[in-house]
Formats: structure tokens, C-alpha cells, sequence
């Protein structure tokens, strides 16, 4: 289940988690992206709506630019899933998460991971 960003979604908002604006249903064309970014604004962020690992990844600054980087991302994503549908939401920054063995959920930038993985791996 947590493969599916869409249904990771909709489980964290069930339990109340607290998401950024994103779309409820994996959307599969430009055309879709363009009204989610007119209705929530800009930066937003594609991912391939069944896969992982970055493949169609991309942040959108610019509305001049949602159709080229949603086909973009959508290409990318079919030729590595075999399945081009995107889940679109607001991108919020340069942070990097996590949820801990215990359901937290951990904000970090690049420079503290290292640290706390260094660390651990000292301590460990």
C-alpha cells in the first residue's frame, strides 16, 4: 500500500495526519496538472503515482512550464512503472523526511542526515 503515494495519502488523512495540497486521484495529463496549479499555486512537485526511487520527479516554479515537465515526469515514470499517471502536490522546500519505527515523522536537511548517520554508525 505505501507504494501508491495516492493511497498513502488518503490512509495519512484518515488518520488525520496533516498533508500539503496534493491530488486525491492520480491525474494522467497536462491538462490536470494546469487546473491543480491554478486552484493551490505554485512551486508544485510531479512523482510517479506507482513507482519511486525519483523517477518522475519534478518541481514546477513556473505555470509556462507545467505541460513540458508533467509529460516530462509522466514519460519517465511509464517507461520505468509502465504506468505514466502522477500525483501532484504543493512542494514545500529542500527537506528530506522520514517516519521512525515509532510514527514520527522526522524533517531534516541533507547536512543533519549525514550527521545523524555518522553518528548512529559511531555510536553502533
Amino acid at each position: 500500500m505505501m507504494g501508491d503515494k495516492v493511497e498513502a495519502r488518503r490512509v495519512a488523512v484518515e488518520a488525520g495526519v496533516p498533508v500539503v495540497p496534493g491530488t486525491e486521484n492520480p491525474i494522467k495529463s497536462a491538462a490536470e496538472a494546469k487546473v491543480f496549479c491554478e486552484e493551490h499555486g505554485l512551486p508544485v512537485i510531479t512523482k510517479a503515482a506507482y513507482g519511486g526511487g525519483g523517477r518522475g520527479m519534478r518541481v514546477i516554479h513556473r505555470m509556462e512550464d507545467v505541460e513540458e515537465f508533467f509529460n516530462l515526469a509522466s514519460n519517465e515514470a511509464h517507461a520505468a512503472f509502465g504506468d505514466g499517471s502522477m500525483f501532484i502536490e504543493k512542494f514545500v522546500g529542500e527537506y528530506t523526511y522520514s517516519i521512525s519505527a515509532l510514527g514520527q515523522i522526522v524533517f531534516y536537511s541533507t547536512a543533519i542526515f549525514y550527521w545523524v548517520i555518522c553518528f548512529q554508525s559511531f555510536l553502533f
